[in-house]
């Protein structure tokens, strides 16, 4: 059970080199990574802007070549999500935007989640992002 935590750890601390070397130019300009335990070894990364939305045609070239490169050494997986009670296991990736509708009184109304396949992000039409979220298995 010791070799098989200092394997985990090994793995986690591999896992954050390589987001973070993929992702330096946007961590330098104001964009942060949040590591989640999900489930035993299960990790979530999510990417966000401190606060703020951000455009997704400014960074989706980083994203999408950072997704190809952790395919490699780790394995996707599905997220789940619940509707009506009922889990509904869904695509790979997790992306928050913001709805392009505003409320009675002229403010943006609540966000949308939408989940996408590898292939589905490439040809997604996003704008106004809140987040990315995947989870691997270590």
């Amino acid at each position: 059970m010791k070799h098989l935590k200092k394997f985990n750890e090994s793995r986690i601390d591999n896992l954050k080199d390589l987001c973070e070397a993929n992702f330096a130019y946007l961590l330098d300009d104001g964009y942060e990574l949040n590591y989640h335990a999900t489930l035993p070894n299960y990790r979530s990364i999510t990417l966000e802007r401190k606060g703020r939305f951000f455009i997704w045609s400014e960074i989706k070239d980083y994203y999408l070549s950072f997704i190809k490169r952790i395919q490699n050494d780790y394995e996707l997986s599905p997220m789940q999500k619940y509707s009506k009670g009922e889990k509904i296991v869904t695509n790979y990736i997790k992306v928050i935007t913001q709805k392009n509708e505003r409320t009675q009184s002229g403010f943006p109304s609540a966000n949308s989640y939408e989940y996408y396949n590898v292939d589905g992000l490439e040809k997604a039409d996003l704008d106004m992002v809140w987040s990315i979220t995947i989870i691997v298995k270590i």
